[in-house]
């Protein structure tokens, strides 16, 4: 399951299995124009293909989306694909590393 929710009351969005259609768009409220990620549950694919492409993302035609990000200020986006960046480096420099030497808290080392 992609969406779910854990013991401890956080919400988790998993992705990696191509069943998170993922949606950007903007949003015309009344007061602004903003921009919007939509997040919606469909039959696992492979990861990238095509989901929605146009004007998905108004609020008339959310019909299955499951949690909404929204930008009122554009450096937030940018905020979030650096992280996302981050992250990415992260993993891969994790898998990099066998797994025998990825902890390396078994105790002092002596470095002389």
């Amino acid at each position: 399951m992609m969406f779910f929710k854990t013991e401890e009351g956080i919400n988790v969005i998993q992705f990696g299995t191509g069943d998170v259609g993922i949606t950007a768009g903007l949003l015309d409220l009344p007061e602004e124009t903003i921009g919007s990620v939509a997040l919606t549950p469909k039959d696992p694919n492979e990861i990238g293909a095509e989901f929605n492409t146009g004007d998905e993302c108004k609020l008339d035609t959310m019909i299955g989306c499951h949690t909404r990000l929204v930008f009122t200020d554009k450096r937030s986006i940018d905020v979030l694909i650096s992280e996302l960046t981050r992250c990415k480096v992260l993993m891969e420099n994790e898998m990099l590393i066998p797994a025998h030497h990825r902890r390396m808290d078994d105790g002092p080392r002596n470095d002389k």
